[in-house]
Protein backbone atom coordinates (compact mmCIF):
# COMPACT_ATOMS: atom_id res chain seq x y z
CA UNK A 1 0.00 0.00 0.00
CA UNK A 2 1.48 3.80 -0.95
CA UNK A 3 2.03 6.11 1.77
CA UNK A 4 -0.57 8.67 2.12
CA UNK A 5 0.56 12.53 2.70
CA UNK A 6 -1.36 14.27 5.97
CA UNK A 7 -3.46 16.47 5.48
CA UNK A 8 -2.16 18.61 8.86
CA UNK A 9 0.78 20.82 9.12
CA UNK A 10 0.58 20.00 13.11
CA UNK A 11 1.59 16.28 12.10
CA UNK A 12 4.75 17.60 11.27
CA UNK A 13 5.03 18.93 14.46
CA UNK A 14 4.32 15.84 16.19
CA UNK A 15 7.07 14.14 14.10
CA UNK A 16 9.66 16.65 15.64
CA UNK A 17 8.45 16.03 18.79
CA UNK A 18 8.86 12.06 18.41
CA UNK A 19 12.09 13.03 16.96
CA UNK A 20 13.36 14.82 19.09
CA UNK A 21 12.55 12.48 22.15
CA UNK A 22 15.38 9.71 20.60
CA UNK A 23 18.62 9.59 22.69
CA UNK A 24 21.71 8.55 21.72
CA UNK A 25 22.26 6.06 23.67
CA UNK A 26 19.14 4.15 23.83
CA UNK A 27 19.13 0.61 22.23
CA UNK A 28 16.48 1.52 20.19
CA UNK A 29 14.64 4.27 18.80
CA UNK A 30 10.49 4.95 19.87
CA UNK A 31 8.27 4.16 17.30
CA UNK A 32 6.89 7.20 15.41
CA UNK A 33 3.30 7.63 14.74
CA UNK A 34 2.27 6.03 11.46
CA UNK A 35 0.79 9.54 10.29
CA UNK A 36 3.44 11.73 11.86
CA UNK A 37 4.71 12.87 7.75
CA UNK A 38 5.63 15.96 7.23
CA UNK A 39 4.32 17.79 3.95
CA UNK A 40 5.83 17.02 0.63
CA UNK A 41 8.20 18.46 -1.02
CA UNK A 42 9.40 16.72 -4.50
CA UNK A 43 7.97 13.06 -5.24
CA UNK A 44 10.09 10.93 -8.25
CA UNK A 45 8.80 7.95 -9.23
CA UNK A 46 10.87 8.31 -12.98
CA UNK A 47 7.99 7.54 -15.08
CA UNK A 48 8.81 10.61 -17.07
CA UNK A 49 11.96 9.98 -17.97
CA UNK A 50 13.48 8.38 -20.98
CA UNK A 51 14.14 4.65 -21.10
CA UNK A 52 18.16 3.80 -20.79
CA UNK A 53 19.25 7.33 -20.13
CA UNK A 54 20.24 8.96 -16.61
CA UNK A 55 17.13 10.46 -14.67
CA UNK A 56 16.59 14.39 -15.56
CA UNK A 57 16.77 16.48 -12.05
CA UNK A 58 19.60 14.52 -10.47
CA UNK A 59 23.42 15.28 -11.31
CA UNK A 60 25.44 12.25 -10.88
CA UNK A 61 28.90 12.54 -9.09
CA UNK A 62 31.40 9.49 -7.76
CA UNK A 63 33.08 9.50 -4.19
CA UNK A 64 36.54 8.15 -5.16
CA UNK A 65 36.77 6.45 -8.44
CA UNK A 66 34.20 4.77 -10.49
CA UNK A 67 34.77 4.74 -14.36
CA UNK A 68 32.13 1.83 -14.67
CA UNK A 69 29.12 3.42 -13.30
CA UNK A 70 26.16 3.88 -15.01
CA UNK A 71 22.82 5.18 -13.70
CA UNK A 72 19.79 4.83 -16.13
CA UNK A 73 15.98 4.73 -15.94
CA UNK A 74 14.29 1.27 -16.66
CA UNK A 75 11.41 -0.51 -17.25
CA UNK A 76 9.85 -2.80 -14.80
CA UNK A 77 6.13 -3.68 -14.15
CA UNK A 78 6.62 -5.00 -10.67
CA UNK A 79 7.81 -1.55 -9.24
CA UNK A 80 6.56 0.09 -6.20
CA UNK A 81 5.22 3.09 -8.56
CA UNK A 82 5.52 1.25 -11.98
CA UNK A 83 6.55 1.27 -14.77
CA UNK A 84 9.89 3.04 -14.54
CA UNK A 85 12.68 2.47 -11.91
CA UNK A 86 16.33 4.37 -11.47
CA UNK A 87 18.87 1.37 -11.76
CA UNK A 88 22.73 1.69 -11.13
CA UNK A 89 23.78 -1.02 -13.14
CA UNK A 90 27.22 -0.04 -13.73
CA UNK A 91 30.84 -0.39 -10.90
CA UNK A 92 32.76 1.74 -8.89
CA UNK A 93 36.10 0.27 -8.05
CA UNK A 94 36.14 -2.04 -4.87
CA UNK A 95 36.71 -0.62 -1.50
CA UNK A 96 35.32 3.04 0.06
CA UNK A 97 34.52 3.89 -3.49
CA UNK A 98 30.52 5.09 -3.87
CA UNK A 99 28.11 6.51 -7.09
CA UNK A 100 25.97 9.61 -6.21
CA UNK A 101 22.57 10.59 -7.50
CA UNK A 102 22.21 14.29 -5.86
CA UNK A 103 18.86 15.58 -6.66
CA UNK A 104 19.18 19.56 -7.46
CA UNK A 105 18.33 22.29 -6.78
CA UNK A 106 16.72 21.42 -3.03
CA UNK A 107 18.69 22.30 0.05
CA UNK A 108 17.13 21.23 3.48
CA UNK A 109 18.65 21.76 6.99
CA UNK A 110 15.59 19.21 8.46
CA UNK A 111 13.23 16.89 6.52
CA UNK A 112 12.61 13.34 5.64
CA UNK A 113 13.89 11.42 2.41
CA UNK A 114 12.33 7.90 1.38
CA UNK A 115 13.26 5.71 -1.18
CA UNK A 116 11.86 2.30 -2.27
CA UNK A 117 15.20 0.06 -3.21
CA UNK A 118 15.70 -3.40 -4.35
CA UNK A 119 19.62 -5.45 -4.24
CA UNK A 120 19.44 -6.96 -7.71
CA UNK A 121 23.68 -8.08 -7.60
CA UNK A 122 26.84 -7.34 -6.50
CA UNK A 123 29.76 -9.69 -5.12
CA UNK A 124 31.74 -7.03 -3.07
CA UNK A 125 28.58 -5.09 -2.11
CA UNK A 126 24.83 -4.43 -1.78
CA UNK A 127 24.62 -1.58 -0.47
CA UNK A 128 22.08 1.12 -0.91
CA UNK A 129 21.77 4.54 0.82
CA UNK A 130 20.63 7.71 1.14
CA UNK A 131 22.58 10.56 1.22
CA UNK A 132 21.46 13.60 3.09
CA UNK A 133 23.51 17.21 4.41
CA UNK A 134 25.37 17.00 1.13
CA UNK A 135 28.02 19.62 0.22
CA UNK A 136 30.14 18.02 -2.28
CA UNK A 137 31.20 14.50 -3.22
CA UNK A 138 33.46 14.41 -0.86
CA UNK A 139 31.44 15.64 2.36
CA UNK A 140 27.91 14.69 3.08
CA UNK A 141 26.01 11.60 5.38
CA UNK A 142 24.63 8.86 4.13
CA UNK A 143 22.07 6.30 5.54
CA UNK A 144 22.83 2.50 3.44
CA UNK A 145 21.15 -0.69 3.92
CA UNK A 146 23.26 -3.59 2.96
CA UNK A 147 22.15 -7.14 1.78
CA UNK A 148 25.12 -8.63 1.99
CA UNK A 149 25.99 -7.86 5.48
CA UNK A 150 22.52 -7.71 7.07
CA UNK A 151 23.26 -4.14 8.11
CA UNK A 152 21.61 -1.00 8.34
CA UNK A 153 24.12 2.00 9.34
CA UNK A 154 25.00 5.75 9.08
CA UNK A 155 27.86 7.19 8.12
CA UNK A 156 29.73 10.63 7.74
CA UNK A 157 31.64 11.03 4.20
CA UNK A 158 34.20 14.05 5.30
CA UNK A 159 37.11 14.67 3.02
CA UNK A 160 36.17 11.75 0.68
CA UNK A 161 36.88 8.71 4.14
CA UNK A 162 33.88 7.18 5.80
CA UNK A 163 33.69 7.36 9.29
CA UNK A 164 31.03 4.95 10.99
CA UNK A 165 28.43 6.79 13.46
CA UNK A 166 25.98 3.78 14.33
CA UNK A 167 25.02 0.31 12.51
CA UNK A 168 22.41 -2.29 13.35
CA UNK A 169 22.37 -5.58 11.75
CA UNK A 170 18.70 -5.68 9.99
CA UNK A 171 17.44 -8.02 7.15
CA UNK A 172 17.86 -7.00 3.78
CA UNK A 173 17.11 -9.48 1.27
CA UNK A 174 17.88 -9.44 -2.15
CA UNK A 175 15.42 -9.20 -4.99
CA UNK A 176 12.78 -7.75 -2.62
CA UNK A 177 11.69 -3.99 -2.53
CA UNK A 178 12.37 -2.37 0.86
CA UNK A 179 10.77 1.26 1.90
CA UNK A 180 14.29 3.16 3.41
CA UNK A 181 14.02 6.03 5.20
CA UNK A 182 15.73 8.68 7.21
CA UNK A 183 14.50 11.91 9.23
CA UNK A 184 16.39 14.74 9.98
CA UNK A 185 15.87 18.01 12.56
CA UNK A 186 18.69 20.25 13.86
CA UNK A 187 19.63 17.94 16.47
CA UNK A 188 18.04 14.25 16.23
CA UNK A 189 18.11 11.77 13.53
CA UNK A 190 16.01 8.58 12.92
CA UNK A 191 16.12 5.80 10.44
CA UNK A 192 14.16 3.33 8.97
CA UNK A 193 13.11 0.36 7.27
CA UNK A 194 9.47 -0.42 6.50
CA UNK A 195 7.46 0.90 9.33
CA UNK A 196 10.52 -0.18 11.65
CA UNK A 197 13.11 2.36 13.37
CA UNK A 198 16.29 1.03 13.35
CA UNK A 199 18.60 3.55 14.49
CA UNK A 200 18.68 6.85 15.86
CA UNK A 201 20.51 9.43 18.20
CA UNK A 202 22.31 12.71 18.47
CA UNK A 203 22.48 14.60 14.55
CA UNK A 204 26.01 15.62 14.44
CA UNK A 205 25.19 19.01 12.21
CA UNK A 206 22.81 21.62 11.52
CA UNK A 207 24.00 22.61 8.14
CA UNK A 208 22.03 22.52 5.10
CA UNK A 209 22.74 20.28 2.25
CA UNK A 210 21.52 18.44 -0.73
CA UNK A 211 19.38 14.90 -0.63
CA UNK A 212 20.02 12.02 -3.39
CA UNK A 213 20.59 8.10 -3.65
CA UNK A 214 23.70 6.34 -2.96
CA UNK A 215 25.46 2.73 -3.86
CA UNK A 216 28.92 1.40 -2.88
CA UNK A 217 30.92 -0.49 -5.35
CA UNK A 218 30.00 -3.15 -7.03
CA UNK A 219 26.39 -2.98 -5.57
CA UNK A 220 23.47 -3.36 -8.37
CA UNK A 221 20.42 -1.37 -6.72
CA UNK A 222 17.26 -0.69 -8.11
CA UNK A 223 15.73 2.66 -6.70
CA UNK A 224 11.66 4.07 -7.23
CA UNK A 225 9.58 6.72 -5.31
CA UNK A 226 11.90 8.99 -3.86
CA UNK A 227 10.20 10.88 -1.98
CA UNK A 228 11.55 14.20 0.09
CA UNK A 229 9.36 16.07 2.94
CA UNK A 230 9.82 18.87 5.23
Amino acid sequence: MRNRWPDSPLRFAALLLCAAAVRADSPMPAALPKDAVPAPVAVFNFDRDRLMNPPRHFTLAVTGEGPGIRWEVQRDFHAPSKPNILVQIGKANPGENFALAILNDIHLDHGEVAVRFKVLAGEEDQAAGIVFRYKDPQNYYVIRADGRDDTCALYRVKNGKRKPLDTKNVIVTPYTWHELRVIFTCDTYTAMIGDEPVLGGKDFSDEAGQVGLWTKADSHIAFDDLRISK
